[in-house]
């Protein structure tokens, strides 16, 4: 889905401690139809949290970054704050914070101005002519 800026709007649902890609959420009622592990179609499932994309990207993988996700020194995704609570409590560089919440620009402007991150999909071809 595209907001009216054009950027993708897309959501991860963490269900039972583990994060999914979801297909069709239903906000109100705080469920998600997603791809479970070992399931041959996807199942409606309750949602403990909704994390959204955040339009930025790990520079070297081309990994979509959503809210919550640590990010190390050197740019890697080290896991996010709901199922890598360890990472989380050891060293963290930065925690991309919610995007509703004032810390998300600021988080938003370091990564990327340390070059860790790319910003939003409209430098994704000239990022990808770089890499290759």
């Amino acid at each position: 889905m595209q907001s009216n800026e054009g950027r993708i709007i897309k959501f991860r649902a963490l269900s039972n401690g583990k994060l999914y890609q979801t297909q069709v959420i239903n906000f109100r009622g705080k469920t998600a139809l997603i791809d479970v592990d070992g399931w041959a179609i996807p199942q409606w499932c309750k949602v403990e949290e909704f994390v959204q994309y955040t339009g930025l990207k790990d520079k070297k993988t081309l990994t979509d970054i959503y809210e919550g996700d640590i990010i190390d020194m050197e740019g890697n995704i080290r896991g996010n704050i709901y199922e890598s609570p360890e990472v989380y409590k050891a060293l963290t560089t930065c925690v991309v914070a919610g995007m509703g919440y004032e810390d998300w620009e600021n988080t938003k402007q370091r990564l990327v101005r340390q070059g860790k991150l790319i910003a939003e999909q409209s430098n994704l071809p000239q990022i990808l002519r770089e890499l290759g």
